[in-house]
Protein backbone atom coordinates (compact mmCIF):
# COMPACT_ATOMS: atom_id res chain seq x y z
CA UNK A 1 0.00 0.00 0.00
CA UNK A 2 1.32 3.39 -1.11
CA UNK A 3 0.90 6.70 1.28
CA UNK A 4 1.84 10.11 0.34
CA UNK A 5 3.51 12.50 2.70
CA UNK A 6 0.96 15.29 1.59
CA UNK A 7 -2.91 14.96 1.26
CA UNK A 8 -4.59 17.23 -1.09
CA UNK A 9 -5.83 19.80 0.39
CA UNK A 10 -9.31 21.24 -1.18
CA UNK A 11 -8.28 24.99 -0.39
CA UNK A 12 -4.79 24.32 -2.47
CA UNK A 13 -7.21 22.38 -5.40
CA UNK A 14 -9.68 25.59 -5.44
CA UNK A 15 -6.49 28.32 -5.01
CA UNK A 16 -4.81 26.16 -8.43
CA UNK A 17 -7.95 26.21 -9.98
CA UNK A 18 -8.66 29.70 -9.55
CA UNK A 19 -5.22 30.61 -11.02
CA UNK A 20 -5.79 28.33 -14.24
CA UNK A 21 -8.86 30.26 -14.79
CA UNK A 22 -7.27 33.77 -14.21
CA UNK A 23 -4.69 32.69 -16.59
CA UNK A 24 -6.93 31.20 -19.22
CA UNK A 25 -9.34 34.85 -19.35
CA UNK A 26 -5.59 37.07 -19.68
CA UNK A 27 -4.92 34.95 -22.66
CA UNK A 28 -8.37 35.63 -24.29
CA UNK A 29 -8.35 39.02 -23.29
CA UNK A 30 -4.58 39.59 -24.84
CA UNK A 31 -6.11 37.27 -27.70
CA UNK A 32 -9.33 39.69 -28.42
CA UNK A 33 -6.95 43.15 -28.31
CA UNK A 34 -4.11 41.88 -30.57
CA UNK A 35 -6.54 40.12 -32.75
CA UNK A 36 -6.77 42.23 -35.79
CA UNK A 37 -3.16 43.20 -35.74
CA UNK A 38 -2.70 39.65 -36.24
CA UNK A 39 -4.48 39.31 -38.80
CA UNK A 40 -2.77 42.09 -40.65
CA UNK A 41 -0.07 40.22 -40.17
CA UNK A 42 -1.10 37.18 -41.37
CA UNK A 43 -1.92 39.13 -44.64
CA UNK A 44 0.69 40.53 -45.11
CA UNK A 45 3.09 37.76 -44.50
CA UNK A 46 1.43 35.52 -47.11
CA UNK A 47 1.72 38.26 -49.72
CA UNK A 48 3.60 37.43 -52.89
CA UNK A 49 6.53 39.85 -53.65
CA UNK A 50 4.64 40.23 -56.77
CA UNK A 51 1.84 41.28 -55.42
CA UNK A 52 1.39 45.27 -53.91
CA UNK A 53 -1.54 46.07 -51.39
CA UNK A 54 -3.31 49.67 -52.71
CA UNK A 55 -5.89 49.31 -50.00
CA UNK A 56 -6.81 47.38 -46.65
CA UNK A 57 -9.48 48.05 -44.58
CA UNK A 58 -12.41 46.13 -42.56
CA UNK A 59 -15.87 46.46 -43.81
CA UNK A 60 -19.31 45.11 -43.16
CA UNK A 61 -20.04 42.26 -45.84
CA UNK A 62 -23.46 43.60 -46.59
CA UNK A 63 -23.19 47.21 -48.34
CA UNK A 64 -25.69 48.67 -46.88
CA UNK A 65 -24.22 52.24 -45.60
CA UNK A 66 -26.33 51.76 -42.74
CA UNK A 67 -25.11 49.03 -41.38
CA UNK A 68 -22.38 49.31 -38.77
CA UNK A 69 -19.09 46.95 -38.69
CA UNK A 70 -19.33 44.16 -35.94
CA UNK A 71 -17.41 41.78 -34.83
CA UNK A 72 -19.97 39.20 -36.13
CA UNK A 73 -20.39 40.83 -39.43
CA UNK A 74 -16.93 42.25 -40.72
CA UNK A 75 -14.84 41.03 -43.54
CA UNK A 76 -11.32 42.27 -45.08
CA UNK A 77 -11.21 44.24 -48.40
CA UNK A 78 -7.82 44.28 -50.42
CA UNK A 79 -7.13 46.15 -52.84
CA UNK A 80 -3.80 45.49 -54.90
CA UNK A 81 -2.42 44.77 -58.13
CA UNK A 82 -0.44 41.29 -59.12
CA UNK A 83 2.83 42.38 -61.36
CA UNK A 84 4.27 39.85 -63.81
CA UNK A 85 3.47 38.01 -67.44
CA UNK A 86 0.13 37.29 -68.39
CA UNK A 87 -0.05 33.64 -67.21
CA UNK A 88 1.94 33.80 -63.89
CA UNK A 89 -0.69 36.72 -62.42
CA UNK A 90 -3.81 34.42 -62.26
CA UNK A 91 -1.80 32.07 -60.86
CA UNK A 92 -0.12 33.86 -58.07
CA UNK A 93 -3.77 35.64 -57.06
CA UNK A 94 -5.12 32.28 -57.53
CA UNK A 95 -2.64 30.98 -55.18
CA UNK A 96 -2.79 33.69 -52.67
CA UNK A 97 -6.32 33.29 -51.95
CA UNK A 98 -6.11 29.50 -51.20
CA UNK A 99 -3.02 30.42 -48.66
CA UNK A 100 -5.11 32.87 -47.14
CA UNK A 101 -8.08 30.56 -47.18
CA UNK A 102 -5.73 27.73 -45.33
CA UNK A 103 -4.82 30.10 -42.60
CA UNK A 104 -6.70 29.39 -39.02
CA UNK A 105 -7.21 33.52 -38.76
CA UNK A 106 -9.45 33.65 -42.13
CA UNK A 107 -12.58 31.57 -42.43
CA UNK A 108 -13.34 32.42 -45.95
CA UNK A 109 -11.18 34.20 -48.69
CA UNK A 110 -12.74 35.29 -52.13
CA UNK A 111 -12.37 37.45 -55.40
CA UNK A 112 -14.70 40.47 -55.72
CA UNK A 113 -13.46 42.21 -58.88
CA UNK A 114 -9.89 41.67 -61.25
CA UNK A 115 -9.23 43.60 -64.02
CA UNK A 116 -6.07 44.08 -66.28
CA UNK A 117 -4.90 47.65 -65.95
CA UNK A 118 -1.98 49.10 -67.16
CA UNK A 119 0.26 51.17 -64.06
CA UNK A 120 3.64 52.04 -65.08
CA UNK A 121 3.30 51.54 -68.81
CA UNK A 122 2.94 47.41 -67.64
CA UNK A 123 0.25 45.46 -67.57
CA UNK A 124 -0.82 44.34 -64.13
CA UNK A 125 -4.07 42.59 -62.50
CA UNK A 126 -6.03 44.89 -60.42
CA UNK A 127 -7.93 42.72 -57.99
CA UNK A 128 -10.40 43.29 -54.73
CA UNK A 129 -10.48 40.17 -52.52
CA UNK A 130 -12.84 39.60 -49.59
CA UNK A 131 -11.74 37.67 -46.46
CA UNK A 132 -13.82 36.74 -43.86
CA UNK A 133 -11.88 36.13 -40.57
CA UNK A 134 -12.24 33.46 -38.04
CA UNK A 135 -14.07 33.84 -34.86
CA UNK A 136 -12.24 35.28 -32.40
CA UNK A 137 -10.37 34.70 -30.27
CA UNK A 138 -8.92 31.32 -31.63
CA UNK A 139 -8.23 28.55 -28.98
CA UNK A 140 -5.21 27.28 -31.02
CA UNK A 141 -6.15 23.58 -29.07
CA UNK A 142 -9.68 23.03 -29.79
CA UNK A 143 -10.93 25.80 -32.43
CA UNK A 144 -11.95 24.00 -35.08
CA UNK A 145 -10.96 26.54 -37.54
CA UNK A 146 -7.45 27.05 -35.86
CA UNK A 147 -7.07 23.38 -37.23
CA UNK A 148 -5.18 23.05 -40.86
CA UNK A 149 -7.49 22.51 -43.51
CA UNK A 150 -6.81 20.29 -46.31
Amino acid sequence: STTFANKINATLLLQASQKIKAGRTARKTLAQKYYQLGLVGEITRLLPTRVKLVRLAIEPVSRNPRQSVTKKNRQVVLEGVVFGDERSREFVMSGLLQQLAGSPLVENASFIKKQLATTGGETVLHFSAAIIPAPEPMDLVSHPSARMKP
